[in-house]
């Protein structure tokens, strides 16, 4: 086991479906065993309506997103298994449908998919959104990682990489945060990820948005 492991710690995660960093987070994260608590941040309400294939994807997200919400408030136990099965859902079309199916993985109550077409829950995302934003200082990028109250922007990945990688990955997150004075580092990289690259092969056509 990792060192920082032997611990108890309070993690946080802001994520969106239609954030290829969530996803490729979320399942470094798993291999490293951690388990955050997930909060529903929505891309599509914080950059407003988006056109092309962005827009549908971020706005289907928006919808899943809502209910995760709702799922949140009635019963927070339930998140994490239902972010899990939506999160699996990205490549169908359209993405993030079965809302129902979702719950149902979750053992979660099945009306809370009503949520997926009540506004309403727009606000409980926004107070997210304004939330991640007075951590981060202004920005607002995700996903954010906020470990013991220390919140930071990502970390991102390219794609999962391998268990062992995942809790030295991890290590080095938890580290970070426990320092005040760290301000970050970036490393050389390909200008799209692979995540991105493997959703264009994906679509057989260039990606126009």
């Amino acid at each position: 086991p990792n060192r920082h492991s032997l611990r108890v710690m309070d993690v946080d995660c802001y994520v969106d479906f239609a954030c290829g960093w969530s996803l490729t987070l979320t399942e470094t994260y798993a291999k490293a065993g951690v388990e955050p608590t997930w909060k529903p941040f929505s891309l599509h309400l914080r950059d407003g309506p988006t056109e092309g294939r962005t827009g549908i994807r971020r706005e289907a997200a928006n919808r899943a997103l809502r209910v995760m919400a709702a799922v949140g408030e009635s019963d927070p136990g339930k998140v994490a298994g239902y972010y899990a099965a939506m999160m699996g859902q990205g490549g169908l079309k359209p993405p993030w449908s079965d809302i129902s199916g979702a719950l149902a993985d979750a053992d979660a109550d099945p009306s809370l998919a009503a949520a997926a077409d009540d506004e309403s829950w727009d606000e409980v995302l926004q107070e997210n959104i304004d939330a991640a934003r007075e951590m981060m200082g202004g920005e607002a990028a995700i996903p954010i990682t906020v470990i013991d109250g220390t919140p930071m922007s990502g970390p991102l990945f390219d794609e999962a990489p391998t268990a062992e990688d995942a809790i030295r990955a991890w290590d080095v997150v938890v580290a970070a945060a426990s320092v005040p004075a760290f301000f970050g580092f970036n490393v050389p990289h390909d200008p799209k990820p692979k995540w991105a690259r493997d959703l264009v092969a994906a679509r057989g056509r260039p990606m126009n948005d």
